[in-house]
Order: structure tokens, then C-alpha cells, then sequence
């Protein structure tokens, strides 16, 4: 089973229904879950997203009065196409039309496309009715949804919006390390076993530090390596590879802040490098 095949089948798996692990197909696909680093990394990242967007939706709360409304737009189309039926019958069957019986002559509502379609449009106006009436709810999805989808904010390479995501779920526990060790270099050498990009050299800031684990990401193609440590607090520096993110990072040092949480980026060689901390940028090391 190729990689491509087995994300669309994953894509079709609900955690939380046993009868579709009991699927051959899918049981397939999970065994590589198991089996490769690369795809673990995507189903987890897929889940949390559709959890995500899940949580928020749920929030959504038609209007009271949705039924009735719909109810009453499918009562009314029923009775203009019965009456359309009874004129239409009576312009090309002369005579006929008042000994049909007259409950042949419209479909139940269910049967009838055209009301089926109209209660579609009907649900779904009501549904962006309701959200453009409750701004806290339309605010919250709205964040949500950006938060998601790493959406460019003033200023803030995508990049940055990505590992502030991913930072949170570490703190959160939704996500656990992918090796632990107190020794960097182990670390360091795991990152490159797996391809993933590792430090060259550790900031003067964080070189004595003991470590904690590291963690492998990849975003729109670009892989990163995070190693984490504790010195007063928790320090994540992520390395990238220069070519892959220079449309993004400028050569020269810069400083974001996002979501309570602070970045320092600089280029070194051929690597970027980016350590990030919770808190306010006062709080970043200078050693830069």
C-alpha cells in the first residue's frame, strides 16, 4: 500500500467507531501508522485538527424556530406544485381532472427533489444566519478555523504560526516526545537518523542546559527538528534547513511574539534556527 493511498483511507477512519479498525483496508493502513515515523506524524496532526474543527462546530446552535420554518416552506411548495399539477392536468386533459383522485396527484415531500432542495438551502440559510447573528460564537469558530490552518497573521511567518500550534499541544500533553534523553547530542543524532534536520552547534545560551526530548515536524514540505530544554524554564529550539524557509526568514536576526509565546530566529550556515519560550520576548535570551 502506497503512502498516498494509505492517507485517503485514513481519512475515512473514525476513531471513535471499533467496527472500522475491524476494516481489512483500514487495519491495513493504521499498521503503518505503526510502522512509519512520517505518517504518525500526519494522522496525529490530521486528528487533532478534525477535533478541532469538531469542538467548534458543535458550538453552532440553530435558531428555535429552523423546524418549523423549513416545515412551513415545504407545506407551501407542496401545495403551489399540487395546484400547478391540477392546472397543468386540466389544460391537456380536458374532463379528466375532477375524477382524479387528488392524492396522486403531488408526491410525499420526501419523494419530491425540488422540496428536498429547497430544505437544503433553507437549513444552510439558516445556519449563516445564525452565525452572522452571534458574534462571540462567529469570533470564536473564526479563531478556531485560523488557529487550524496556520493563517498568515500581521507580520508572522507561517512557519512561526505552525510551531506556536505545535508548542501548545506539547504543553497541552496532546502530543508526547518522539525520543527522550537529558543528552543533547543523543538527541541531535536521533534528529539525523531521521532525516530530520539537527543543530550543527547549540546557542551559548542553552549549551550547558540539560534536555528533556525532541520532536520531528513537517509543514507544506519543510522539516524541522525540535529539541527541547529545561534550564529555568522550558527552551524548544527548532532547526531548519535554510533553503527550505528562506522565503519566509530573513537573513537577518528577528524576534516574533504569538499566542503568549516568544521566537528568536537567525540563520547560521546553512541551518535555521529558532528557539521559542512562553512568555513575552523579554524573557528570550540575549545571545545574539
Amino acid at each position: 500500500m502506497k503512502r498516498d493511498e494509505v492517507k485517503i483511507i485514513l481519512e475515512l477512519y473514525r476513531p471513535g467507531h471499533p467496527e472500522d479498525a475491524k476494516d481489512p483496508v483500514i487495519a491495513e493502513a493504521l499498521a503503518h501508522v505503526e510502522s512509519y515515523p512520517e505518517i504518525r506524524q500526519w494522522f496525529d496532526e490530521a486528528r487533532k485538527i478534525d477535533a478541532r474543527i469538531a469542538e467548534h462546530y458543535n458550538k453552532v446552535e440553530p435558531p428555535a424556530d429552523l423546524k418549523t420554518n423549513i416545515l412551513a416552506g415545504m407545506r407551501l411548495h407542496a401545495a403551489n406544485s399540487e395546484d400547478r399539477d391540477v392546472s397543468e392536468n386540466a389544460a391537456f386533459l380536458p374532463g379528466r381532472h375532477d375524477s382524479m383522485d387528488r392524492s396522486t396527484q403531488s408526491q410525499a415531500w420526501w419523494r419530491n427533489p425540488w422540496i428536498g432542495l429547497a430544505a437544503v438551502f433553507a437549513l444552510l440559510f439558516a445556519i449563516t444566519s445564525t452565525q452572522r447573528d452571534a458574534p462571540p460564537a462567529a469570533s470564536t469558530l473564526a479563531q478556531a478555523d485560523a488557529t487550524t490552518a496556520t493563517t498568515l497573521e500581521a507580520g508572522i511567518p507561517p512557519i512561526i504560526q505552525f510551531l506556536a500550534a505545535e508548542i501548545d499541544a506539547v504543553k497541552s500533553r496532546q502530543r508526547t516526545f518522539d525520543k527522550e534523553s537529558h543528552e543533547p547530542a543523543t538527541l541531535q543524532a536521533y534528529l539525523a537518523s531521521t532525516g530530520a534536520p539537527s543543530p550543527s552547534s547549540l546557542p551559548s545560551a542553552i549549551e550547558s542546559a540539560p534536555s528533556i526530548g525532541c520532536f520531528t515536524f513537517e509543514h507544506n514540505g519543510i522539516k524541522m527538528g525540535m529539541i527541547c530544554f529545561r534550564r529555568e524554564e522550558v527552551m524548544h529550539l527548532t532547526t531548519v534547513k535554510k533553503t527550505d524557509c528562506m522565503d519566509q526568514i530573513t537573513e537577518a536576526p528577528a524576534v516574533y511574539e504569538l499566542r503568549d509565546q516568544a521566537f528568536k530566529v537567525w540563520v547560521e550556515g546553512d541551518q535555521v534556527k529558532i528557539l521559542s519560550i512562553h512568555g513575552s520576548k523579554e524573557k528570550l535570551p540575549k545571545f545574539i
